[in-house]
């Protein structure tokens, strides 16, 4: 699969994308890409190099897969898994351009509930680490595309029903608290899959 896929509905997001991918390339040579919690190459985006952090482990359809990309396998709120995948792509001499975070499964069992306010902020503590991580590895002017990490979340449910603006939305607010730490530029876009999130580094 590629990574264009996840752009489906916002083609001003991947016209932009795909320009600075060649830059980079043309200056560098090569663009590093890393699908986290998906297995999508960028190819057809221009990166040369190309790896994913999977909570899947290998089945019949791994080397499919992975004939495009060095797959990692981990647990997204390890304090280490991430962080020893990074460490190998630094060791391999690449710095990443292009990061999607598209979960599909595997993280249910973290969704934050309403009831549980303790649980909920060391969910998104853990998610804001390792988005800290990924965006220390990134190039300047890299991207990081993000979709909500939890599809079921009762907080986005919510605001969906009652007509909300993506701006207005409990997960935005803590994405855009996140994207000012990090001095991100951060841009949210409605589409049928949920919201989802643009961060360009500074």
């Amino acid at each position: 699969m590629c990574a264009a896929a996840y752009f489906h509905g916002l083609e001003m997001w991947l016209k932009e994308v795909r320009e600075y991918l060649n830059e980079v390339k043309t200056s560098n040579g090569t663009a590093a890409f890393l699908d986290v919690c998906g297995q999508a190459h960028a190819r057809n985006l221009g990166c040369g190099t190309n790896y994913h952090f999977t909570v899947q482990e290998p089945d019949l359809l791994t080397p499919l897969l992975t004939q495009y990309s060095t797959r990692f396998v981990g647990n997204i709120f390890s304090p280490t898994d991430l962080l020893d995948s990074l460490s190998q792509i630094i060791g391999d001499g690449h710095q990443l351009s292009l990061v999607t975070f598209f979960p599909v499964a595997g993280l249910q069992p973290y969704t934050p509930h309403r009831k549980d306010k303790v649980m909920t902020n060391v969910v998104y503590q853990k998610l804001f680490c390792q988005l800290e991580l990924l965006v220390e590895m990134l190039r300047p002017g890299g991207y990081i595309f993000l979709e909500r990490p939890f599809p079921l979340c009762p907080f986005d449910t919510t605001d969906f029903f009652h007509s909300k603006k993506p701006t207005k939305y409990t997960s935005h607010k803590w994405i855009k608290v996140a994207a000012k730490k990090l001095n991100c530029n951060l841009r949210v876009m409605r589409t049928i899959r949920g919201n989802v999130w643009l961060l360009k580094k500074l």
